[in-house]
């Protein structure tokens, strides 16, 4: 089903990336490495990827990881339901043009097959999202192609 994300704005196929070094800070992890995980979507139908190996709630109550591009693509909805909250006049297109365009590249610079447009970056997202709501013309400045230290 990735290709329809190809004829249709509203549509994205997600990818599943997954951590593969981390450092302790202060008792916080942080991940050092990522990779796309073996199982992942991958491909020219593939709009951008998403953390996997997540920690979850199951159905007895006990957090556990959650897995594979089945935890890629809630990850993605999550987002996209947050850059929607902030702004409803947007329409699904805006909003997986705000999470592509709004993504952290990985893999080979640009779009690629391996992550697609790179992976969701929940933080820009929103802020784009806001700032479309607040001052279209002004907001319509913005570029994502470099980040603060």
């Amino acid at each position: 089903l990735a290709h329809f994300q190809t004829d249709f704005g509203n549509i994205a196929s997600v990818g599943a990336v997954q951590f593969t070094a981390t450092d302790e800070i202060n008792d916080i992890t942080n991940i050092t490495g990522t990779q796309i995980a073996g199982y992942s979507n991958q491909g020219d139908d593939l709009t951008l990827s998403a953390p996997t190996d997540s920690r979850a709630v199951n159905g007895d109550g006990d957090i556990t990881d959650f897995g594979g591009t089945s935890c890629a693509n809630p990850n993605v909805a999550g987002v996209a339901a947050l850059v929607w909250s902030e702004n409803t006049c947007l329409s699904g297109s805006d909003v997986r043009d705000l999470l592509t365009h709004s993504a952290m590249d990985l893999g080979a610079a640009g779009r690629d097959d391996a992550f697609g447009h790179g992976m969701v970056n929940a933080e820009a997202a929103v802020r784009r999202s806001h700032a479309l709501a607040e001052n279209y013309e002004l907001a319509s400045f913005y570029t994502n192609d470099q980040f603060l230290a």
